[in-house]
């Protein structure tokens, strides 16, 4: 993670190329997956990252972003099927600092196709919604923070090709999973490494082989890591077939999908205090 500081007293496009190559920078000197780079903004940094995002979606897999307000240009959204090939966003807002703000950012991005989390925190303003400073809990506030840490987790870029060693780990994936059942190893572990649609792709056929560890290994890849729509319903019949196999009041049999499968990565339930909008 790097912290930066704007030029002036707030962020505008003069901070644009130095933030561009401190990504740059790091990416040469630091072993960081391309595939992986986020934004993270507050405030007026929240509104720099929802202008800033929009237009680097070639570098940045997802902004997340509090208490913002947001200008967005539709003709950087104007994109097929953005929900399988753009950035995914994050919002968080509190409910008495103007949350319709982040509202009507996510009603954009809802009419344009593409994918976002709305997380508005009822009783929270523009500061104490980070730290959760004078409210008698602050778990509120952290459960929101490690929600969106775990989205960022799963993401990945959708289009920004694997590099070589991610390529030839997931043909090994894929040699697991295609094969006779001569290769015994595991593939859960290399398949979350690499995670997006690719790994989608690869794990596949796992869900529809008779070997039970196999639908597992694929099912927790898919609670772990998002590898993409078609993995996504994949998992979905998976889990349908398993409960309609299963008897009213059975109890579950060896080799059964994992409950925790059926949970999505982003679906963390919200206290009372909070909503949650995707």
């Amino acid at each position: 993670m790097i912290g930066g500081k704007s030029k002036g007293e707030g962020w505008t496009t003069a901070d644009d190329e130095p933030v561009l190559r401190v990504i740059e920078w790091a990416k040469q000197y630091y072993p960081i997956d391309p595939r992986r780079v986020f934004l993270f903004g507050g405030s007026n940094g929240a509104a720099y990252v929802g202008r800033f995002g929009p237009e680097h979606q070639d570098q940045i897999a997802g902004v997340i972003a509090y208490c913002g307000g947001y200008r967005f240009d539709p003709k950087l959204f104007d994109a097929k099927d953005p929900a399988a090939t753009k950035t995914e966003w994050y919002f968080v807002h509190g409910g008495n600092d103007n949350p319709q703000k982040s509202r009507r950012a996510c009603d954009f991005l809802k009419e344009r196709g593409y994918r976002y989390v709305f997380r508005q925190m009822d009783g929270y303003g523009h500061t104490d919604i980070w730290t959760g400073n004078g409210h008698p809990d602050r778990r509120d506030a952290e459960e929101v923070r490690e929600d969106w840490l775990q989205w960022a987790a799963a993401l990945r870029h959708k289009e920004l090709p694997l590099s070589e060693a991610q390529q030839r780990e997931l043909n090994r994936v894929r040699e697991i999973v295609e094969g006779d059942g001569s290769i015994a190893a595991p593939f859960a572990g290399p398949a979350m490494r690499i995670g997006g649609p690719q790994t989608g792709d690869a794990i596949l056929p796992a869900f529809r082989s008779n070997k039970p560890a196999f639908v597992i290994q694929a099912a927790g890849t898919c609670e772990r890591v998002d590898c993409g729509a078609k993995a996504r319903e994949a998992l979905a019949a998976a889990l349908l077939a398993e409960g309609a196999s299963r008897p009213v009041g059975g109890r579950k049999s060896a080799g059964s999908i994992p409950a925790a499968a059926a949970r999505p990565v982003r679906s963390r339930k919200p206290s009372g205090r909070m909503r949650s909008l995707s």
